[in-house]
């Protein structure tokens, strides 16, 4: 198992293009506590979002749906979901992204999985990819992880990891893979190209309890271990887990990895880049505050 971090002592840098063809400062993490600001342009991966009132129409709750069949269309009353977990990715490979949601429905022991498009210039739900009457914690991601050229689901808990295929369409999710994990709570996760091959590999961050270290592994597509784990604010002593995104930032078509501090009282709002081989790059406070970051790659203009 190869583990990457921080130097313990001195300066480290990076002057590697980013995507948009600028290069970012040269300044860098120095162990004395001084960090640079700066904005990074920029994988996939899935994002926590606290419950803002979202609420949508589940079936009816008399019949919930088992495992991951597409549950029917209901025209009954809305519920208000009390969780939701988003990723966005094109799963009906139409050549436009759309909005995967995950919430639960915690007062009718309801778990939906949904896909959201445009109609128009408001957001409508395709259809239900997987209904259950689980109401247990987890997060999503989405990415091309078998190299079939389409879009593949991730799903966690904070004891179990499981992928699907999503069948290019509203016609429910057929399971690839499950592997077993140990997380005090449902890891961050998400997906990018970090070595060679043809599908995206995982990297998924500690659960954001209060105890779990900020630590990311990562594992290739088909679930077996990649032989990558990074710690990456354990000179800090941070704890409270960590976010994760990946993305290729410099455009030399290998993903870099972005570790984010989990949501801990001391936390900064501290953004760790590593090279695809664990190597250590660049220290971003994106802002003047503590209880760590939620981080994001994307793609924003030409």
């Amino acid at each position: 198992m190869q583990t990457a971090g921080v130097p313990a002592s001195g300066t480290a840098s990076s002057s590697a293009d980013t995507s948009d063809g600028t290069k970012p400062s040269a300044a860098a993490y120095n162990p004395s506590g001084t960090y640079r600001y700066h904005n990074f342009p920029g994988g996939s991966n899935g994002r926590s979002v606290p419950s803002q009132g979202f609420s949508t129409r589940p079936q009816n709750p008399s019949t919930p749906q088992q495992g991951t069949q597409p549950a029917p269309q209901s025209e009954t009353s809305t519920y208000q979901a009390d969780s939701l977990e988003i990723t966005v990715t094109d799963y009906d490979n139409d050549g436009k992204a759309e909005i995967i949601a995950g919430y639960i429905y915690s007062q009718l022991n309801i778990t939906e999985i949904a896909a959201f498009g445009l109609a128009g210039q408001s957001l409508a739900r395709e259809g239900v990819l997987s209904s259950s009457n689980a109401k247990e914690p987890f997060t999503i991601a989405s990415g091309d992880i078998d190299g079939n050229g389409s879009s593949d689901l991730l799903v966690a808990s904070d004891a179990l990891l499981s992928a699907y295929a999503m069948n290019s369409g509203v016609s429910g999710m057929s399971l690839l893979w499950t592997k077993t994990i140990s997380e005090k709570a449902p890891p961050s996760m998400a997906t990018g190209y970090i070595n060679e091959d043809s599908s995206a590999e995982i990297c998924y961050g500690s659960g954001t309890a209060s105890t779990a270290e900020a630590r990311v592994t990562c594992l290739n597509g088909n679930g077996t271990a990649y032989g990558l784990e990074i710690n990456a604010f354990g000179d800090l002593g941070y704890l409270y887990g960590a976010t994760v995104a990946v993305g290729d930032l410099d455009a030399d078509g290998m993903a870099e990895i972005g570790i984010g501090a989990g949501p801990g009282p001391q936390n900064e709002a501290l953004i760790r880049l590593y090279a695809s081989d664990g190597g250590y790059l660049d220290t971003i406070t994106t802002m003047n505050s503590y209880y760590g970051v939620n981080i994001s790659f994307g793609s924003f203009g030409n």
